[in-house]
C-alpha cells in the first residue's frame, strides 16, 4: 500500500485508503499529490507533442525513427 501511494495510476485511492487505516505524515500527502501533478501535465505535454507529429506526418506512412525525431525536436 506504501508503494502504491506514490505510484499516479493508484495514488488516489491508495492514498486515501491509508489515511483511513492509520497515520499518515503530512509531507507523504504532500509528495503523492507534487508526483500525481507533474506526472498529469508530463503526461499532457507528451500526448500533445504526439498529437502534433500525427497532424505534422498526416499522409506520411508512419515510422518510429521519423516519430521519435519530431517528438524530441525543439521548435
Amino acid at each position: 500500500m506504501l508503494v502504491c501511494s506514490y505510484i499516479p495510476f493508484t495514488s488516489p485511492m491508495a492514498m486515501f485508503t491509508r489515511i483511513c487505516m492509520s497515520t499518515v505524515a503530512w509531507y507523504e500527502i504532500a509528495v503523492s499529490i507534487a508526483i500525481l501533478i507533474a506526472s498529469t501535465i508530463g503526461i499532457g505535454v507528451l500526448s500533445a507533442k504526439i498529437y502534433r507529429v500525427g497532424v505534422l506526418l498526416y499522409g506520411m506512412p508512419p515510422k518510429l525513427s521519423t516519430i521519435i525525431k519530431t517528438v524530441f525536436k525543439k521548435q
